[in-house]
């Protein structure tokens, strides 16, 4: 399930479920928490919505 339907951000969409697929089941070393919020978490610190697509898919 997409959290933006039918919207511009359909690729913010796609990056997620890129992302969470990809990192399944892996941990951040430093804290211990699934790995998937670290690059959302850099996609936070960007502004636009390509920006933060690159941010989740390049971590």
């Amino acid at each position: 399930m997409a959290l933006y339907q039918d919207t511009p951000y359909d690729y913010i969409n796609i990056a997620l479920e890129l992302a969470v697929k990809a990192h399944n089941g892996q941990a951040d070393k430093g804290n211990g928490l699934p790995y998937v919020l670290h690059p959302l978490t850099v996609a936070t610190r960007v502004r636009t919505p390509e920006q933060k697509a690159a941010a989740i898919l390049l971590i």
